[in-house]
């Protein structure tokens, strides 16, 4: 069974980004790729498997980072909402 954390990751929730920093999002996937097929291009098979194995390894490190980063921020802004409900109650006494 995942926690509600990991089902929150995992699931397709997708807030609108600023159209500008959309497409720098885009146009630095694209130039990723282009980099990532000219180096496969350039080297040997063997050297392009060490490298795509390395790649691989560095993605999943960064999916560990992000989720890591997830999980905190969302701890955070619980502590938060706990923090203003003790306060507004506080007040109310």
């Amino acid at each position: 069974m995942t926690s509600i954390l990991e089902h929150l990751f995992q699931s397709d929730l997708v807030f609108p980004m600023d159209p500008v920093e959309e497409q720098r999002f885009a146009v630095l996937g694209n130039r990723t790729e282009e980099r990532r097929d000219n180096l496969e291009k350039q080297l040997t098979e063997e050297e392009w498997t060490q490298v795509r194995a390395y790649l691989e390894l560095l993605e999943e490190f960064h999916d560990r980072e992000r989720r890591l980063a997830y999980e905190n921020g969302f701890l955070l802004a619980v502590s938060l909402c706990l923090e203003l409900s003790r306060r507004l109650e506080g007040m109310r006494e």
